[in-house]
């Protein structure tokens, strides 16, 4: 029963991953679950920007363009749906001309080999891809298939293997297919083997409800297998029982043949002109019969007259409507379904019975928001920044060795394999001489602010974190919202919070530079409260300067040291 269940929750996932609306599914907990995990996971949108960007915003564009190259916004909904359904995922960086591409590759799609200290050390990547035909069928003609797409018969499947190490990086091209399990000698196809020029695996591999640190992930659905296939199960014999008890059933004691029509095309009646006593030259004459179009089906099959004449006192005839799906078969699927989207962390839209009110239901939500920023995490923090730090690194790589280029200055040739230890330390003596040359040009175009030309990426600023944000909430705050962020910022100000940390309730998505960068203005309303504080302390100060001391009568009460008020007047000018 369980390789049974897991064999048709994959059908039931493929089903939707490929669109493909054939297959018989009557559940919608994976469309509902994934539908509502996008929601909240890309919301209005996803922005990447760096940490540090010292020079202008050379970092935050040059990352706009990949994101733009790559189309990175229309595509999240396949990685998040892939992600979830998959358990794990890898993005693998390929250098183009002028910019990177990122690729995505499901869990079939590749294996990733780890060393003794948890870092890859190799990636194997097959996939395929189109290429057009040598010959023939130039002018034949392209049909379509049901939703419209004209069918590529120009066109055939090649398969290409990538085995990605540190230093090398080997291609397999084969027109037959390419398999994990096959030996490595015997795989079809020519293999040519490149030079790594990166220095590292351009690939990130994350994963989906990790188990500890064993580099595994597993699906969203996998454990629930039983339990979506049931309510499967369920749904499809509620729509067998609509389909079957949908039309009201005829009950009567009177013969069939005295209540239902015969199957004829159409009911014939004597014509007028049968009536009237003219009689055609054939024996069935058509022109003796009229059609008669009243006419009323039950199911689309068997015709019951409108009158059903002849009754008998004894006789019984009626129709009884069935009751196809009962209200405990309805209680019960909504409940199983509320389970299941449950446990896998979110909520069912369809039937909440835990939330009454508008505050109730927009809470209940809070755990879908938990779920899905869990997933997020997964695939933004450990996924696409990652990708955006090594792109970011090996750009500024690019600009110190094309900088070192353009100054003349050589670099140490790679050691081959078989280096001995004395070549090893003569090769890491030039590197750091090296490095500190470069540094020390660096260092000059700095203080110049001039760069030679011919030089290329980006200028080394040093941390390459990447962080992300969401660019709009699910919920639009309404005015009324907006007002009593506003109302929280503006009392935190008055209790002496930092501006930059009260304007979180009212901006949480900006940092703290942005929000720094928002205060530019004049706060007419700060300046007048303590411009008022100001006075009331230099009045108190003055009373205190006319007020005898209780204990030295000939001195004022303000020349007692610890009733010092000058650090107050001191912090509201700093403030001001």
């Amino acid at each position: 029963m369980a390789t049974d269940s897991k064999a048709r929750l994959k059908e039931i996932i493929d089903s939707y991953l490929e669109r493909d609306g054939g297959t018989g599914i009557d559940t919608g907990i994976v469309a509902s679950h994934l539908a509502q995990m996008r929601l909240f996971g890309i919301r209005q949108g996803v922005e990447f920007f760096p940490a540090q960007d010292n020079f202008g915003n050379q970092r935050k564009d040059f990352i706009d363009r990949v994101i733009k190259y790559n189309q990175l916004e229309s595509r999240l909904d396949s990685i998040w749906d892939y992600f979830l359904c998959d358990g794990q995922g890898l993005f693998y960086i390929r250098p183009t001309n002028n910019n990177y591409r990122l690729y995505y590759f499901r869990q079939h799609e590749y294996r990733t080999y780890y060393n003794p200290d948890g870092e890859i050390d190799e990636v194997v990547i097959i996939y395929n891809y189109k290429v057009r035909k040598q010959h023939g069928g130039d002018q034949a003609i392209a049909d379509s298939n049901l939703t419209g797409q004209q069918q590529d018969h120009h066109s055939k499947k090649r398969y290409i293997r990538l085995s990605i190490k540190r230093k090398t990086i080997e291609e397999t091209h084969s027109e037959h297919e390419i398999k994990f399990d096959a030996p490595y000698p015997a795989m079809p196809g020519k293999k040519k083997e490149f030079k790594n020029t990166l220095g590292f695996i351009p690939c990130v591999e994350i994963f989906n409800n990790p188990k500890g640190f064993s580099h595994e992930g597993s699906g969203e659905f996998d454990a629930l297998a039983n339990h979506i296939c049931t309510h499967d199960e369920i749904m499809q014999t509620m729509r067998k029982n609509i389909n079957f008890f949908g039309n009201p059933t005829l009950l009567s004691s009177r013969p069939k043949t005295d209540l239902m029509e015969s199957g004829e095309a159409s009911v014939q009646r004597p014509s007028i002109a049968a009536n009237s006593g003219f009689v055609g030259v054939g024996a069935l004459s058509q022109s003796r019969y009229k059609s008669d179009p009243v006419s009323r089906g039950v199911d689309g099959q068997i015709r019951v007259p409108r009158v059903i004449a002849n009754l008998e006192p004894n006789d019984r005839v009626g129709y009884i409507v069935p009751d196809a799906v009962t209200g405990d078969q309805n209680a019960y699927s909504r409940m199983y379904r509320e389970e299941i989207r449950t446990a896998l962390g979110g909520v069912d839209e369809l039937s909440i019975s835990a939330g009454i009110t508008a505050t109730e239901y927009k809470s209940l939500f809070g755990r879908v928001a938990a779920t899905s920023k869990k997933k997020a995490r997964s695939i933004y923090d450990y996924g696409l920044s990652r990708c955006f730090e090594l792109i970011i690194f090996q750009e500024e790589r690019m600009f110190r060795e094309t900088l070192a280029a353009a100054a003349g200055l050589e670099k140490p040739l790679d050691l081959p394999e078989t280096a001995t230890d004395e070549d090893r330390n003569a090769y890491e003596e030039a590197m750091n001489m090296f490095e500190d040359q470069v540094k020390q040009l660096m260092m000059a175009c700095l203080q110049t602010q001039q760069i030679p030309p011919g030089v290329l990426g980006l200028i080394p600023d040093g941390d390459v974190t990447m962080q992300w944000r969401w660019m709009g909430p699910v919920y639009e705050d309404s005015t009324q919202d907006t007002l009593n962020n506003s109302i929280v910022v503006r009392n935190l100000q008055e209790l002496g919070v930092d501006s930059i940390e009260a304007l979180k309730y009212l901006f949480p998505s900006k940092t703290d530079e942005e929000r720094a960068a928002m205060l530019s203005g004049f706060p007419f309303r700060m300046v007048n409260e303590l411009q008022s504080a100001y006075s009331q302390f230099a009045k108190l100060v003055g009373g205190m300067m006319q007020t005898p001391h209780p204990q030295s009568p000939d001195l004022p009460m303000a020349a007692d040291p610890r009733l010092d008020l000058t650090p107050y007047l001191y912090r509201t000018l700093e403030a001001l």
